[in-house]
């Protein structure tokens, strides 16, 4: 007698889109997640990360993501790690899912779960059959075994399942206060890269008004063992070919005797690997910037927010603005990238705090820093969601998000305000909504013209965008905006004499329109090196460049592609580096072309072929 098959027994995690949810197929798998799976492994469980797009059009669409996921036939349970941009998108997966496998056991965990847990279970009983909350190292282990089991689930820290009378919670999960008794990554589960994310510790110590971090990670900050954390590095250098990291921790210098001991460490013996982090202005001093530098630190992520000393107090950030300058100056002396984010439309702002971060803003893009800019996403479990949750209100647009939601997801969001309310917005009395949305888009836009913004004096664009809006020329906020901001930056250009600026913004211009035609799917071209990521290798044309065609690289210069990336770095190349990639065939593998490097530059091909997949190309 032919005895019954095994019962389904595999895992399958759904990770969350870190580029454009539904505009693009580029999937980031985070760190947190792939540290999950290792730990699921320990209990002998089969695990899959799902690698399909979070973009669907209607539900048969929908149903065909479905369909792959559940190919295997071995599939017991979906975890799924939700941020708040791709929440909906996750639904329409787990929805799709449970119709043609109700046997198996949904699960919502992550950030967005954590904030709305119970509401997300009662909502979406056809979707979500468990939440899990807060940090899941030990509950989603505990979880799958007890489901595996049949056994109770009542004693599951963090964990809420359905009840006769509503969401029953469970008790509450306690944060992981020891990192280092957790396994490696099983980074087998996420496509091969010369690039990955690194936990180097987690939680946030401070409590800015705009942001569910702080809650997340119960107001904690936790950090690695030095050494630990070196010797992980050297297993990604020798073992997965990795050649630069970016640490995940929101506040990498809280600690700053850490910090010293972590670039010592690396000094001393670490491997030669690029790294970059984020922290506040308030964090680093020109000494640890040096010795970061030192360490082969080679980006900074700042959050900046505003301009406005009266707005950084009201919103909770409390920085000295006065500082942000100095310290950006400091960074880049020492040989280090320096990125800015700001934020605009917070409910406490006046015109006069919004024109300080004009301000600043284009204080840093005129000496080259790289500046990124959103409007005020409010989220749940954060006090301005607590305070302003009433005066919501959804025009479709999220600079958060940019999800393109497709017409069900539209309606859904809309229907449940609470759940979704990073698709929301506040009105500001800094500015109406088109201004604060073409502010956000021009802050991105000008980022792409490095050399025209560093050549326009006193001309600034900020101010020629009010005065855009008050001739009503601004569009609405879905258009593209990036022809109103060229014609917009074009005008400021016109008012020069110099023709270095002139030919400054031609080029950019050009770059700028031919690199987004490159990034279309149907672009691909030259040598891949894994989804999402390719390499072109023929000749750089200028004059085709400055008519708007597409470029490529001249002899000595490659371009590297990030699809889904419209800020995409333009970077300088060593001469030496570029002769040696100039004497590279087109069409090799990556495999062929790092041995040819490695051949020509002994040593270095395999670090360069990670820098130029991290940073991109000089493009004039």
């Amino acid at each position: 007698m032919t005895p019954p098959p095994p019962a389904p027994r595999a895992v399958v995690l759904v990770p969350p889109a870190t580029g454009l949810v539904n505009a693009w197929k580029n999937q980031h798998v985070p760190v947190g997640l792939l540290l999950l799976g290792a730990l699921l492994r320990q209990d002998g469980v089969a695990v899959r990360v799902h690698d399909g797009p979070l973009y669907f059009a209607d539900e048969a669409a929908a149903d065909a993501a479905a369909e792959a996921l559940l190919a295997p036939g071995d599939v017991a349970l979906l975890g799924v790690s939700a941020w708040c941009h791709t929440l909906p998108a996750q639904l329409t997966l787990a929805r799709a899912v449970k119709r043609r496998a109700p046997h198996v056991t949904v699960v919502f965990g992550g950030p967005q779960a954590t904030a709305t847990g119970p509401a997300l279970l009662t909502a979406f009983p056809q979707a979500v059959d468990l939440v899990l909350t807060g940090e899941a190292e030990d509950s989603l282990p505990a979880l799958v075994r007890a489901l595996f089991a049949g056994s109770p689930l009542d004693e599951i820290p963090g964990l809420i399942q359905p009840g006769p009378d509503g969401p029953l919670v469970g008790p509450p999960p306690a944060p992981r206060l020891v990192l280092d008794d957790l396994p490696p990554p099983a980074l087998d589960l996420a496509p091969p890269s010369p690039i990955a994310t690194v936990e180097s510790g987690r939680g946030c110590p401070w409590a800015c008004r705009f942001c569910s971090t702080s809650a997340f990670f119960a107001r904690r900050h936790r950090a690695r063992d030095v050494d630990r954390l070196v010797d992980e590095l050297g297993h990604l250098y020798r073992a997965h070919g990795v050649r630069h990291v970016t640490f995940t921790d929101d506040i990498f210098t809280v600690d700053k005797r850490w910090a010293r001991a972590f670039c010592e460490a690396m000094i001393a013996r670490g491997p030669p690997l690029a790294w970059g982090c984020s922290t506040r202005i308030d964090r680093v001093d020109p000494g640890l910037l040096a010795l970061m530098a030192q360490a082969r630190c080679d980006s900074v992520l700042y959050g900046v927010e505003t301009g406005s000393p009266r707005l950084q107090q009201a919103m909770g950030k409390r920085l000295d603005v006065a500082k942000v300058a100095p310290t950006v100056q400091a960074t880049r002396a020492a040989g280090i990238r320096a990125y800015c984010t700001f934020i605009f439309g917070f409910p406490e702002e006046t015109p006069a705090d919004l024109a300080q971060s004009f301000d600043l803003a284009w204080r840093l893009l005129r000496k080259g820093v790289h500046v990124t800019a959103q409007t005020l996403c409010v989220l749940p479990d954060t006090p301005y969601f607590n305070e302003h949750f009433s005066k919501l209100k959804f025009d479709g647009f999220s600079s958060l998000s940019r999800a393109a939601l497709s017409p069900d997801e539209a309606a859904v969001v809309q229907a449940h305000p609470a759940l979704f309310s990073s698709f929301f917005y506040l009105e500001s009395a800094a500015a109406p909504r088109r201004l604060l949305v073409a502010a956000m888009h021009l802050s991105n836009l000008l980022r792409q013209f490095p050399h025209t913004c560093a050549r326009l004096a006193e001309r600034d664009p900020f101010e020629r965008l009010r005065a855009w809006d008050a001739a009503g020329r601004l569009p609405g906020v879905h258009a593209d905006f990036d022809p109103v901001g060229v014609a917009l930056l074009g005008e400021c250009v016109a008012e020069g004499t110099s023709p270095a600026l002139q030919a400054a913004f031609a080029l950019e211009a050009a770059a700028l329109q031919a690199r987004k035609r490159l990034l279309a799917p149907a672009a691909e071209v030259g040598v891949r090196w894994r989804p999402g990521v390719f390499l072109h290798a023929s000749p750089l044309d200028l004059p085709a460049l400055l008519a708007g065609q597409p470029p490529a690289p001249r002899p000595g210069h490659w371009l590297v592609g990030l699809e889904g990336d419209l800020g995409l770095q333009v970077q300088a190349l060593a001469r030496r580096h570029g002769e040696a990639l100039a004497a590279l065939p087109p069409g090799l593998d990556v495999a062929a072309a790092q041995q040819a490097l490695e051949a020509r530059l002994p040593g270095e091909g395999s670090a360069l072929l990670g820098r130029l997949l991290h940073q991109g190309l000089l493009l004039g």
